[in-house]
């Protein structure tokens, strides 16, 4: 990679710009399709492919991570953008976690973005709430979170030798 497209600063540039636009759709739709978007860069060109993603179960997600990890490597992409719409669970700093999100009575939604890289693996997140009586705004907005994290949901096996 020549450019400085798969930097932490502007990956993050790009998964702010998404969410803004992931919040739009909310607001327009009521909910988020869940996507990717693969990044690869050719000749000093950023080419960006959109997938969408399968969620509606447990099976189906684990078919389309593996589909999907198999057109990274095929593809030789050298990142990816992920938006979800999904359960959060709020942790307290070294609380483990004993339910899943969406098992949880205390789950909040959020409107997730990930990023990663061979090099990198980012989370853009943003708690939302829906208005229960139809006063007011339809959509609050929390506070955005970013952070580094160290794993990626769709390591291809060819990152393996980039890093």
């Amino acid at each position: 990679m020549k450019t400085d497209y798969f930097s932490k600063e502007a990956m993050r540039k790009k998964m702010e710009e998404i969410l803004e636009m992931a919040r739009g759709n909310l607001q327009q739709s009521g909910y988020l399709m869940p996507v990717v978007i693969l990044l690869k860069e050719d000749e000093n060109n950023l080419n960006a492919d959109l997938v969408q993603l399968d969620y509606r179960d447990e099976t189906h997600k684990r078919a389309t991570t593996t589909a999907l990890k198999v057109k990274m490597a095929m593809d030789n992409v050298d990142g990816y953008i992920m938006i979800t719409e999904a359960w959060m669970g709020v942790l307290e700093k070294g609380e483990v976690i004993r339910v899943r999100p969406s098992e949880n009575p205390d789950r909040q939604e959020g409107i997730c973005i990930a990023g990663a890289t061979p090099l990198l693996s980012l989370s853009l997140t943003q708690v939302f709430h829906r208005a229960e009586n139809g006063n007011g705004p339809k959509f609050e907005f929390e506070e955005e979170t970013f952070a580094e994290r160290t794993d990626s949901i769709f390591y291809p096996e060819h990152w393996k030798n980039k890093n």
